[in-house]
């Protein structure tokens, strides 16, 4: 019982929450606008996946049915889907009305991505997850529009309000105790993954990765990293440490710290010399779960020292009465 009563009296890491809804929302409105001029090619009428063949695949999965949202023959119909999608986006950034928009942004990005489900990649399959688990947080409460409004009363009187904000409170927390765990399942099984092959037991794996052609943007510097021996077979064990250690190293205030930092060096090179930018902010954004409010309080306050003005994000009472917002810091 003082589990339940801990978890449902108290919204923690906020903050992280915010950092993520606005990680997600960027991340996605970035992928719209870079894919905007083969839309209708990728995930419209015109693309090879036909509206048949989507509805089939769906209902072959068990899938939900909101990702057929944006089946359609009609490209009239298509655009406005897509166009609803890039202003969710933007409106789930800003923080305006998260309760709806967030919602809204989880429905109209996993409609649009599964209308052709096969010319997606790792990156987006993240962003559809963060997506769903961050409409059943309180990702809204600071750094974001809602935070600035004026505080309305609460919806409910007595103990209805007070079941009410408990019950949403516990759902945030759970949903970022999904996340987090969904994000070490995806580095332990990365890793216990490569661990079966020869190629990263010997420590060749990232030698021959950087001469794939279809991941070399700047084949002169790809080849000269590849030619370091030793630098590739130490970046290769410290590549499969990091992501088997991660899930563990976590539960450390210390430990998690040098972990991701290597995961964050990993993540920037695989940006640079694979050409993967966006697969690699989508991880470096999932990886933000694990930074509590503390570490963004500091950051907040660093921020303050270096503009002269008050620490961004300061946090407010919820103008809905759902949690008391950080009177205490959660584990960071």
């Amino acid at each position: 019982m003082k589990l339940l009563e801990r978890a449902s009296g108290t919204a923690y890491s906020l903050r992280s929450a915010a950092v993520l809804r606005i990680g997600t929302g960027l991340l996605s409105l970035a992928y719209l606008l870079r894919d905007i001029g083969d839309a209708g090619v990728l995930w419209g009428p015109e693309a090879y996946w036909t509206p048949e063949m989507a509805l089939e695949l769906n209902a072959l999965n068990g899938w939900t049915g909101f990702y057929t949202v944006a089946v359609t023959e009609s490209p009239v119909l298509w655009w406005v889907f897509y166009g609803l999608a890039v202003a969710v986006s933007v409106l789930f950034t800003l923080g305006w009305r998260t309760r709806v928009t967030s919602i809204a942004f989880a429905v109209l990005v996993c409609a649009v991505q599964f209308r052709t489900a096969f010319v997606n990649d790792s990156g987006d399959h993240l962003v559809r997850l963060l997506a769903i688990y961050l409409a059943c947080t309180a990702c809204g409460r600071v750094w974001s529009l809602d935070g600035r409004r004026e505080w309305s009363p609460p919806l409910l009187k007595g103990e209805n309000e007070e079941l009410r904000r408990r019950v949403v409170t516990l759902t945030h927390n759970l949903a970022l105790l999904v996340i987090a765990g969904q994000v070490m399942i995806a580095y332990g099984a990365a890793a216990m993954y490569k661990i079966q092959g020869s190629t990263w037991r010997d420590g060749t794996a990232l030698h021959y990765a950087l001469h794939l052609n279809a991941f070399t943007p700047w084949p002169e510097l790809s080849h000269w990293v590849a030619g370091q021996s030793a630098l590739i077979l130490g970046l290769a064990y410290l590549t499969v440490f990091t992501q088997l250690g991660l899930p563990f190293a976590v539960f450390s205030r210390v430990l998690k710290y040098p972990f991701l930092i290597a995961l964050l060096g990993s993540h920037a090179a695989i940006a640079v010399l694979m050409g993967l930018p966006l697969f690699s902010a989508a991880m470096v954004i999932g990886d933000m779960v694990f930074l509590g409010d503390a570490f963004w309080i500091g950051a907040a306050v660093l921020v303050k020292r270096g503009s002269g003005g008050r620490a961004p994000g300061t946090p407010r009472r919820d103008h809905r009465g759902e949690a008391a917002v950080l009177s205490r810091r959660s584990p960071g």
